[in-house]
């Protein structure tokens, strides 16, 4: 960093750090469950080329988030804007970890859309690094996870209920 710019930059890393700071709660619940998430994934191939028995879980494309777990995210979206001083500290915490489940509920509508029309292997990891990549992607499908729950996009529901 050439010297004229020091004070700015430590005043950007300051601020990133208070911002980090803040929002370390919620990143380490997610890393926590994303790194369980993960052992689930990857451990089922691994098993079965060991032969060794393996929990049957539900399928993966047919998961979604609780009803009850939208309320989270409009309480926590509302105390973000209008509560005072550490119930925001909470709530951003609540909200990020929710929208971190709504972004799983969405992958999991797109996990079924690329299981429906027979797409290749090596099509989804593209997919799905593309996903990763692109933040816009993420957002869409946090949307999608959060608007499943009342437009139902995979039609699972009226399944379920008949």
């Amino acid at each position: 960093v050439p010297e004229e710019n020091v004070a700015e930059f430590k005043e950007y890393q300051e601020l990133i750090i208070n911002i980090l700071s803040k929002i370390f709660p919620s990143l380490m619940a997610i890393g926590t469950g994303f790194a369980v998430w993960l052992n689930v994934v990857l451990a089922k191939p691994l098993f079965r080329m060991k032969g060794l028995a393996y929990p049957d879980f539900a399928p993966m494309d047919r998961w979604h988030a609780p009803e009850w777990l939208v309320w989270g995210v409009i309480a926590s979206g509302f105390a973000l804007f209008f509560a005072p001083g550490n119930i925001k500290f909470v709530a951003v915490n609540i909200l990020i970890v929710m929208l971190t489940v709504y972004f799983f509920h969405g992958l999991s509508i797109l996990l079924f859309f690329l299981r429906k029309y027979h797409i290749p292997s090596w099509i989804r990891i593209g997919i799905y690094v593309f996903v990763m990549i692109q933040q816009i992607l993420m957002a869409i499908l946090v949307v999608a996870g959060l608007f499943d729950q009342w437009v139902d996009f995979r039609k699972i529901h009226k399944k379920a209920d008949s």
